[in-house]
């Protein structure tokens, strides 16, 4: 984090996750390999007690082809599950966010 002026402050950052989940255990709905993100952001204070946040990521994960899936879905309409977890998974994405806070007690500055 890097004060650029007195209300205003920036940030930047990176990460580097191992996967939790074994590839057999791996869904579209649970895209978790491992993964390498990117970040940066800031904050400003825009009045004696109030402060703006704001963030913007890129996370990159590894593509996998998965091809005995463990994933099961269930089958409305009839007996049993279906294995729907096989195919190839390229998966990358942004995630942005933002935070208003309110400091109470004594002010920044």
């Amino acid at each position: 984090e890097y004060d650029v002026a007195e209300p205003v402050a920036v940030r930047a950052g990176g990460f580097w996750e191992s996967a939790s989940l074994r590839p057999q255990q791996v869904s579209v709905t649970l895209p978790d390999t491992p993964k390498v993100g990117l970040s940066a952001g800031g904050s400003a204070w825009i009045a004696k007690h109030l402060k703006v946040d704001a963030f913007f990521a890129y996370v990159l994960y590894k593509d996998l082809v998965i091809t005995d899936s463990e994933v099961e879905q269930i089958n409305v309409y009839g007996e049993g599950a279906a294995i729907t977890g096989n195919g190839a998974l390229d998966v990358d994405g942004w995630t942005a966010g933002g935070q208003l806070s309110y400091a109470f007690g004594k002010p920044k500055g």
